[in-house]
């Protein structure tokens, strides 16, 4: 390498990883003032197998307050660690300018490096309230006993140093407590808890269907309060007999309206921290009881700190730990209400056989709602034309048995992807390469299950509208008696006019959220 273009050539592979021979040039952008670039420098620098030190402590000497800042920072961020990097960045706690302390505070908490000393020593000298603030931040950052001790004593002389003491000490003690582990015990028994299931808006009746005709389950019913795509249920029994539920997105635990005359974070607090929501969440974790909140977009990120800090404040065993939570407060809004739900954040095996995936293809509780509206029969030949991913043939499988199970598509790509699911679902399914408008099944079919491409992502600049009633009009004649084809159509009323001019009668619709559009869920019976 000789000249600066190659440098310029090289940071722009994200795969770029320097060798020592690349360390003079890279570090003339690190320290340059081209911020795009000098970002661009760190990364590369931050993942070098060679040891940084020697070449950051021959820039040191000279560089300017910036480009020290810049060689702190990227000293905390090497992939090969030494004690002499982290000796650099402790070390800049002590430079004469405050650019550099502040950046050493923030790489030491970035990093979480054990330097509470030094960040001790660092904080008693300090005069400038930026840098003393940052400092409290990373002593929160870096967690433990010594830095909650700094912490606890820490006198603050502002509102703004009371939060980030406040913030810090929230912090440290999260991070005080990760050792312990924690879990949602699917285990565990409920009885006669007040359930949501959330769905794919128009979905509820489906799901509705499905949960009443399950063990355990009392009186579903879908209700404004809690808004669309939502079905409530009082259920006993175990909590992993709620994750099995294949037609719902995922479920919680509903709380009473927050009562706003007490203002934002103490309308939170009252709600989390009454008797009834830890009755709910705390017989069901194992371990510290660590939780996020779900706010809708809009609300604002201060809100968090305050709920948090009251919690700390109150000494409540509700940890709110982001990053290693296992329940969810999720609040939904209403016009006339809002309420939290205690959503568990538990591995969910339902679709474990989905490993990969294709564009625009079914999401797999849209498939479970397609294949139980279809009334799966032990004797079923089932075809799904536009296979895609294979997750309709998949929940079929798993729905029960079948005489066969075929899937075709125009995409090479497609049908692998669809035998591998297929084959996580322990299904056997004959794949062929073919147009759902000529291929030919070997013997009638009892069962056309599918969802076909949604016109704007695949087929645009096509006559949509024609394509799928001439499908509709072809999957007629491919029905035995008292056959069905269950679908999703983005033109429902062409492909409604098209099964009745072919002889198919109308059984069920209902119009479905899409992600942006709706489509009808259609069944039509050929008598």
């Amino acid at each position: 390498m000789s000249d600066a273009a190659s440098v310029l050539e090289l940071l722009a592979d994200p795969s770029f990883t320097p060798g020592k021979k690349h360390f003079p040039e890279l570090f003339d952008v690190l320290c340059g003032e081209d911020a795009e670039l000098s970002l661009r420098a760190l990364r590369a620098l931050s993942a070098a197998q060679s040891d940084l030190a020697k070449a950051i402590d021959r820039r040191l000497p000279t560089a300017e307050p910036i480009a020290v800042s810049r060689l702190v920072l990227l000293a905390s961020r090497a992939a090969t660690r030494s004690p002499r990097l982290d000796a650099i960045v402790t070390e800049g706690l002590l430079h004469a300018s405050p650019i550099v302390r502040k950046a050493a505070a923030d790489a030491i908490g970035r990093a979480k490096l054990p330097a509470v000393d030094a960040l001790r020593a660092a904080f008693d000298a300090e005069t400038v309230p930026g840098v003393r603030e940052t400092i409290l931040g990373a002593l929160g950052k870096v967690g433990g006993a010594a830095a909650f001790d700094v912490l606890a004593g820490a006198k603050p002389t502002t509102r703004r140093v009371a939060k980030v003491v406040e913030r810090a000490r929230i912090i440290a003690r999260r991070d005080e407590q990760r050792d312990v582990p924690s879990q949602v015990d699917a285990s565990a028994t409920l009885d006669r808890a007040v359930v949501v299931f959330r769905c794919r808006i128009g979905l509820e009746q489906i799901l509705r269907e499905e949960v009443a005709g399950l063990p355990g389950f009392v009186g579903t019913h879908v209700e404004d309060a809690f808004g669309p795509g939502a079905v409530t249920t009082t259920f006993s029994g175990k909590v992993e007999q709620l994750l099995r539920v294949r037609t719902a997105l995922g479920f919680g635990f509903p709380l009473a309206p927050l009562d706003r005359a007490l203002g934002d974070a103490d309308a939170v607090v009252a709600s989390l921290s009454s008797a009834p929501s830890l009755a709910i969440v705390e017989p069901l974790t194992r371990g510290p009881l660590r939780f996020r909140i779900e706010l809708p977009s809009g609300k604002r990120r201060a809100l968090l700190w305050d709920v948090a800090s009251r919690l700390e404040a109150d000494g409540s065993i509700l940890l709110n730990d982001p990053r290693a939570a296992v329940w969810e407060a999720s609040l939904s809004a209403r016009p006339d209400s809002e309420r939290f739900e205690w959503c568990p954040r538990i591995e969910n095996p339902r679709f474990a056989y989905r490993s990969v995936d294709v564009a625009a293809a079914s999401h797999p509780t849209l498939a479970a709602a397609l294949v139980r509206v279809s009334e799966p029969r032990p004797g079923d030949v089932v075809w799904d034309p536009f296979v895609g991913s294979g997750l309709e043939l998949c929940e079929r499988s798993l729905a029960g048995p079948s005489r066969a199970l075929i899937g075709t598509d125009v995409d090479d790509a497609a049908l692998e992807r669809a035998r591998q699911n297929l084959a996580g679902a322990g299904a056997t399914a004959s794949l062929f390469r073919g147009s759902a408008w000529s291929f030919l099944p070997d013997q009638p079919v009892d069962a056309i299950i599918t969802n076909p491409p949604m016109g704007r992502r695949v087929l645009e600049g096509r006559d949509l509208a024609g394509l799928l009633a001439n499908f509709v009009s072809r999957a007629a004649g491919l029905l035995a008696p008292k056959g069905r084809l269950v679908w999703m159509s983005p033109v429902p009323d062409a492909t409604r006019e098209a099964a009745r001019a072919a002889g198919l009668r109308l059984v069920r619709s209902s119009d479905v959220d899409m992600g942006g559009f709706l489509a009808e869920l259609q069944r039509f019976d050929l008598p």
